[in-house]
């Protein structure tokens, strides 16, 4: 049995992610032969990289005491990956920075040959305030033996306001059978 993974980056409850995310699983719950596994970031300890550069120097997994190593299990475990991230000042949630700051051991852990897919579905304020997200969450997956098969951007503020968004469904169900 193939594994789906959902992950929300948001810190906030039932914020935009998280619905766009239900739209997805509405979309993939019919897909045979997966089992669909959901998880926030909120849930998990990540502290910042101490730039001690023994990960470099050793070639081994960040020594850092926290839920990382917890995370990337779930993440590398999975088959396809959809990641939800809300943009925040121009660029990703704190936590998204800590992990790609703490990648630098994993860089060329994966072959690029058999990377696997991933799709990002980014919320942000406005037009025109999209930022660095998408090069940031790229580089997140990338570390990570993943491909962007596909992103998908929309605009929203207030928690679930994305569903307010015209043609929403259609947007969501086009991404998920790509």
């Amino acid at each position: 049995m193939k594994k789906i993974l959902t992950v929300t980056t948001s810190i906030r409850p039932k914020g935009n992610g998280e619905a766009l995310l239900s739209l997805c699983k509405k979309y993939i719950s019919g897909c045979e032969n997966y089992i669909i596994k959901n998880i926030n970031l909120r849930d998990y300890d990540i502290k910042d990289c101490t730039g001690c550069m023994k990960c470099a120097i050793n070639k081994d997994f960040c020594k850092t005491r926290d839920d990382l190593g917890k995370l990337l299990d779930e993440i590398l475990s999975c088959d396809v990956l959809f990641i939800a991230t809300p943009t925040y000042f121009l660029n990703v949630p704190a936590k998204i920075k800590a992990i790609n700051g703490r990648l630098l051991y994993a860089h060329n852990m994966f072959d690029a040959k058999n990377r696997k897919p991933a799709g990002v579905l980014i919320t942000s304020g406005r037009q025109g305030w999209e930022g660095f997200t998408v090069q940031s969450m790229s580089v997140m997956l990338l570390s990570l033996g993943f491909y962007v098969k596909d992103v998908l951007q929309t605009y929203a503020q207030g928690p679930s306001e994305v569903l307010l968004s015209s043609n929403i469904e259609e947007k969501v169900k086009i991404f998920t059978e790509k």
